[in-house]
């Protein structure tokens, strides 16, 4: 019977999507079979976990409150004011269409010609290298990352990466088209996946109703996905009309909260670092302690530059201080360092 309900539900049901749909006799029976099997294996797991102290508490204190807590986001979703994401939208359309405009009109002819019958696209990865590695009439830039199916081969068949996030960085400062090109395909990843796509395929009712893990990422921390409701943008002008899209019911309000530096903190205590324990125990600040070794100044020096330098040194360092915590590669760490 248990083998019938599910393979019936499966043919027939977005389980995705399953709290969007109907509380059906369908719905009932899957959902009580998966509800008896986890009642059943608690008991046998409980009895596991009893014996360590440090586990059961992390169970009771950790992961039952998390599992709680988003179980509740998950069921009450969270609102999408759909005139800011009208307008948004527009206004991604916009900047979209003219940072195309723009970057075309520094394409030579040449290439434009070459690539005329396959498409004018800097989606392309091929056009995309024509213009910065490969034509006679390009930017000529040399390559430092290939694409991860031919990094080991020999030279003359490896193929350059277009990824704005581990390649087109590296040229930045010396080709300014591939920073706008980096920006362009940032925005249209914008408009296309987190606006147009988003409110497609997410937004139900004027709602969104993330779906939330505990289990999922390596470094510990609760993840999110379909969509992704953990994890907003929140640098920068596009990002700050981004979040303007989710609201919060009426009478209600929304909070931001966030545990400062925790991760680094425990690494300080675990390491006994006491240049790290040292900045925490007189109440400073780690990022900018790193930002002046990364900038070869003073405190004095930095303090006189303007707020918004300051500001920006003090991101840049937290690549640093996040970034080697975790184990980055050096290669991945200056990638990260540039975009992030």
């Amino acid at each position: 019977f248990a083998s019938h309900t599910s393979d019936h539900f499966d043919a027939t049901v977005d389980k995705s999507r399953m709290i969007e749909g109907p509380l059906n006799e369908d719905f009932l029976d899957y959902g009580c079979g998966d509800a008896d099997a986890g009642f059943r294996l608690h008991h046998i797991q409980m009895d596991e976990i009893s014996q360590d102290k440090k586990l059961l508490a992390h169970y009771r204190y950790v992961t039952i409150p998390g599992l709680n807590a988003f179980a509740s986001l998950e069921l009450r979703g969270q609102y999408v004011n759909p005139d800011v994401a009208d307008t948004f939208e527009t206004f991604m359309a916009e900047r979209v269409a003219e940072q195309r405009e723009s970057l075309l009109a520094q394409v030579p002819k040449s290439i434009k010609r070459a690539h005329v019958d396959k498409g004018i696209k800097f989606s392309r990865a091929e056009f995309v290298r024509d213009i910065l590695f490969n034509h006679p009439d390009g930017f000529r830039l040399k390559p430092k990352v290939f694409t991860k199916t031919t990094s080991k081969l020999d030279k003359g068949r490896q193929v350059p990466s277009t990824s704005t996030k581990d390649h087109l960085p590296y040229f930045y400062d010396e080709c300014p088209f591939a920073f706008e090109l980096g920006e362009h395909i940032k925005s249209t990843r914008i408009l296309e996946t987190n606006i147009r796509g988003f409110r497609k395929k997410y937004v139900v009712d004027g709602m969104v109703r993330p779906v939330y893990n505990l289990h999922v990422a390596v470094t510990g921390r609760s993840s999110s996905e379909d969509p992704n409701g953990q994890n907003t943008p929140k640098r920068g002008p596009i990002a700050m009309e981004y979040r303007k899209m989710f609201v919060a019911p009426e009478h209600c309000f929304l909070l931001e909260a966030d545990l400062s530096q925790a991760e680094l903190r425990i690494a300080a205590d675990m390491a006994n670092d006491p240049v790290m324990l040292e900045i925490y125990r007189t109440k400073g600040d780690i990022h900018t302690a790193t930002a002046l070794i990364v900038m070869s100044v003073t405190m004095e020096t930095f303090k006189k530059l303007p707020k918004q330098e300051q500001k920006d040194a003090r991101t840049k360092a937290k690549a640093v201080n996040f970034g080697f915590l975790y184990g980055m590669s050096w290669r991945k760490f200056i990638a990260y360092a540039k975009t992030q």
